[in-house]
C-alpha cells in the first residue's frame, strides 16, 4: 500500500514570501546564538548545540518545502 504525501505547505504567494522571511530570521537569529554559544562558553554543552542544529535543520526543511515566490 502507498500513500500520496501532501505538499508541506499549502498558502498563497504572498503567504509563501511573508513566511520564508520569517523562516530566514529565525535561521540567522539560531545560527549565530549557537556560534556565540560555541565562542563564549567555557565549556561545551553538547546537548544545547544539537538542539540549535535540530531547530536550524528543521525550519531550513521548512523554507525548501515552500512554494517558490516570484522575485
Amino acid at each position: 500500500m502507498s500513500y500520496i504525501t501532501p505538499p508541506l505547505v499549502e498558502v498563497s504567494h504572498q503567504d509563501a514570501s511573508i513566511l520564508k522571511e520569517h523562516l530566514i530570521s529565525e535561521i540567522t537569529h539560531l545560527e549565530r546564538q549557537c556560534e556565540r554559544l560555541r565562542i563564549e562558553s567555557d565549556t561545551v554543552d553538547f546537548s544545547m548545540l544539537q538542539t540549535y542544529k535540530e531547530m536550524i535543520h528543521s525550519r531550513k526543511e521548512l523554507l525548501a518545502g515552500l512554494p517558490k515566490t516570484p522575485v
